[in-house]
């Protein structure tokens, strides 16, 4: 017992900081946007078909909570929690074969899909609080470490031809949807800045920049796609 509580009473006779658990939750703003080309070869009446998929990412609400602990003078081990509800615009174009005239494909009307998205992240952070004796209620915390990113979206699959009448010169192309979740680590860095209106309620805001990669698939091959965002907010911290 004395060896396990020694170490804690050298660091409560560290600073104001020392035995601190801080949590944060904020409302945010991000620059996520991302788009990429995905190209479906498949075979019909006999031959071979294109069909193109162009995505456009854009970001919607979102919202990030988590807290930090101080561990030795002012180093501390955190974990922030972020989500952004956001949408997956398709535009799909390309050709399909005649069902009866040889060599004489037929280009689609083009189509615009829209598919639901999320990407959540989890960022674990180790940081530093950077204090300032002549404003004792601000604290500045830098912070960087790895990021999981998780990804849900809706992956198209099964392509189905619908023929318009004879002489068959139009065609019809849908596709089906179904959720796909994929993971990937990558890593961010940042800073937070908190004001304490009182001992252990304060306001803050913070910017972080992450980044990470990973592969989707739909009924094209594997393609890789960028995640993470610069980000910026703001919202309440509470310490004890």
């Amino acid at each position: 017992m004395i060896c396990l509580l020694t170490p804690v009473t050298a660091w409560t006779q560290d600073g104001p900081l020392s035995g601190r658990v801080s949590l944060h939750v904020n409302g945010v703003g991000e620059t996520l946007s991302n788009e990429f080309e995905q190209v479906l070869d498949f075979r019909a009446y006999g031959e071979d078909g294109q069909l193109r998929t162009v995505h456009r990412i854009d970001s919607g609400g979102r919202a990030d909570a988590g807290g930090n602990i101080l561990v030795w003078k002012q180093l501390v081990f955190g974990a922030t929690f972020s989500q952004v509800n956001g949408s997956e615009a398709v535009t799909l174009t390309g050709t399909v074969p005649h069902p009866l005239q040889a060599d004489s494909p037929r280009t689609i009307v083009p189509q615009r899909l829209g598919q639901t998205y999320r990407q959540r992240a989890t960022h674990i952070e180790v940081g530093w609080v950077l204090t300032f004796p002549d404003l004792a209620k601000l604290e500045v915390r830098l912070f960087a470490g790895p990021s999981l990113f998780n990804v849900r979206r809706d992956a198209l699959t099964n392509v189905a031809l619908t023929e318009g009448p004879p002489p068959f010169n139009e065609v019809g192309v849908s596709l089906d949807s179904d959720e796909q979740s994929k993971s990937a680590w990558g890593g961010h860095v940042g800073a937070d800045v908190a004001y304490w209106l009182i001992d252990n309620i304060g306001l803050g805001g913070f910017v972080r920049f992450s980044q990470g990669s990973m592969s989707i698939s739909d009924t094209a091959d594997a393609t890789s796609i960028d995640v993470g965002a610069f980000q910026g907010g703001g919202g309440l911290r509470v310490r004890f």
